[in-house]
């Protein structure tokens, strides 16, 4: 897997096949670093409801708790992760990448980019691209994450 995390004014032009979904995020920050939560309303995703997930920091480890996933990212996995961690959907993956990859969405407001093959048994011919979006959630620090998938693209 290749990822990589962006500061966000930089996202935009980097990204632009996730341009609508970054473009409200900017938006919906005002003079913050990264939104709130309460600052979106799910008819704001219109359009990417299947292909989104939510994650939810709950600990000291920088190991998003998944607590949706859309019917396109279960379709295309093959697994519905509600209620697994990160480092439950991809253990060895976590060690090595997503660690750190998710301490700087969290802890730096950056978003992030993971793209490649899924990694899971009889699904490796899938390729994704996924954004993944920090929020705050009624404090000062990222609580919250929105990942969008684009199949094969990476």
């Amino acid at each position: 897997m290749d990822l990589r995390c962006f500061a966000p004014a930089g996202a935009f032009a980097a990204l632009p096949e996730f341009g609508a979904l970054i473009r409200l995020w900017l938006q919906r920050r005002g003079p913050a670093e990264v939104p709130d939560w309460s600052d979106v309303d799910f008819a704001d995703f219109r359009g990417w409801h299947a292909f989104l997930l939510l994650g939810r920091f709950d600990g000291h480890e920088p190991d998003p708790t998944l607590r949706m996933a859309g019917e396109g990212y279960i379709e295309m996995t093959k697994q519905n992760p509600r209620g697994w961690r990160i480092s439950e959907l991809v253990p060895r993956l976590y060690d090595i990448q997503f660690r750190e990859h998710f301490r700087r969405i969290r802890d730096d407001g950056a978003i992030g980019l993971t793209s490649g093959r899924v990694p899971l048994k009889g699904r490796s011919h899938v390729s994704l691209r996924i954004l993944e979006l920090p929020f705050r959630d009624g404090g000062s620090g990222v609580r919250r994450t929105l990942h969008a998938l684009l199949k094969g693209t990476a």
